[in-house]
């Protein structure tokens, strides 16, 4: 999928010599995280910018066609991203169940979080795959994208399955290590029923098209290859 795609660093530090060298005849970034690199990639070809907070990924996804005349892939890349959405939401209900509540954690060095139903996994969980949020996340978390949470609250969150990202970092890692010692951890119902599915943290973090088209691909293995 990313056939003939060049590495042009991270969005808030592009590489502009190297998008210099391709010679673009549009250039697409992020009207947030890339408005201070504007006024350099104005220099070298026109701008798109697409504001992460107005529409969905989908909507992003079509307006970028429509710039380069391929409105019907994108088309179809949405029409098949929904019929394998489909295809993982009964994978995990057969698991679960229908009416399992679940809710996704996310460990860093320093602290856990539980992820909302907003951007980036709250659509993908609770709307394309149709998963239950435990009770109270919407209150929990509000209008941001996690709540910090500690340890000694998570029994009490009833989660029948916990879907879990850990950061790539060693301090993450033995943060982890170390709660999945406690007690408290290995108390919990998704814990004592082996429903904790580990994520691939770089696609399930990534809000667009591709990031959550890789996202199902990751939770069809994880229902899949038990």
């Amino acid at each position: 999928m990313l056939e003939g795609s060049a590495k042009l660093g991270v969005v808030t530090s592009p590489d502009m010599e190297a998008i210099l060298a391709l010679e673009p005849d549009y250039i697409f970034t992020d009207a947030h995280f890339g408005a201070e690199s504007l006024d350099t990639l104005e220099k070298i070809a026109p701008v798109i910018s697409t504001d992460i907070d107005e529409g969905t990924w989908r909507d992003h996804l079509l307006e970028t066609a429509s710039y380069v005349g391929r409105e019907q892939v994108a088309e179809q890349f949405i029409e098949a991203y929904e019929e394998k959405a489909e295809r993982v939401k009964s994978f995990i209900h057969d698991e679960l169940g229908e009416e399992a509540k679940v809710m996704a954690i996310r460990v860093s060095a320093k602290e856990m979080r539980v992820m909302s139903m907003n951007r980036p996994m709250g659509p993908i969980m609770f709307d394309d795959l149709g998963l239950t949020p435990i009770d109270g996340l919407e209150e929990m978390t509000g209008d941001e994208p996690f709540a910090v949470i500690s340890k000694e609250v998570l029994p009490d969150l009833g989660a029948d399955a916990i879907f879990l990202i850990v950061n790539n970092d060693d301090d993450a890692k033995r943060s982890f290590d170390e709660l999945a010692k406690n007690p408290v951890w290995n108390n919990l119902e998704a814990v004592k029923n082996n429903h904790v599915y580990t994520l691939d943290g770089q696609t399930w973090l990534d809000y667009s098209a591709l990031g959550q088209d890789m996202a199902l691909d990751d939770a069809e293995k994880l229902f899949t290859e038990q």
